[in-house]
């Protein structure tokens, strides 16, 4: 489940892990998975060059699939916000288990973090399909011209106004 708007909670209907991810000792399969994070890094046009070194911020990072995948890419500190205290738990053992040093996850509402709270600015930041769930849309597009410093990777919902959130972008700082 995750939290939808004002709305309380949402349970997702296809009843599987949320995010596929390959990271020694632990594999979620894409057929295990309702997001394949390997085709979706792929989509963005993430590679090794635009990773490497680099520090992370993941919002709304759900059980971690994006910053586990990412792994392969060598990056350097990545810190996931989820808001949903059970999936940090999640995230956390798994980066554990899996012995990722340079990985953490806290649990945080994306309406009130901001670039002090988080420890940034991040070099590399995800918002992805999360910018439906916020109750304070403009202050995310602004936090998310606070928080990044080289590069946002930015995915709407299904119902999301692209041209809006262009505009909102533009107006944050984005090329």
């Amino acid at each position: 489940t995750f939290r939808k708007g004002q709305q309380g909670r949402h349970a997702c209907k296809a009843q599987r892990i949320y995010a596929a991810f390959d990271l020694p000792g632990l594999l979620v399969k894409p057929s295990e998975a309702q997001r394949d994070c390997t085709r979706r890094l792929e989509q963005f046009g993430v590679t090794r060059d635009k990773i490497a070194g680099k520090s992370l911020l993941d919002l709304g990072s759900n059980i971690g699939g994006t910053l586990f995948e990412i792994q392969k890419y060598a990056p350097g500190k990545c810190l996931g916000i989820e808001y949903d205290a059970d999936k940090v738990a999640v995230s956390k053992r798994v980066a554990a288990f899996c012995e990722l040093s340079n990985v953490a996850f806290v649990k945080g509402d994306v309406d009130k973090f901001s670039k002090r709270s988080a420890g940034g600015p991040y070099d590399v930041v995800f918002c992805l399909a999360i910018n439906s769930h916020v109750r304070k849309p403009k202050r995310l597009y602004r936090t998310l011209g606070n928080v990044t410093k080289e590069c946002l990777y930015f995915e709407g919902n299904a119902s999301t106004d692209v041209q809006s959130v262009e505009q909102r972008l533009l107006s944050a700082g984005f090329k």
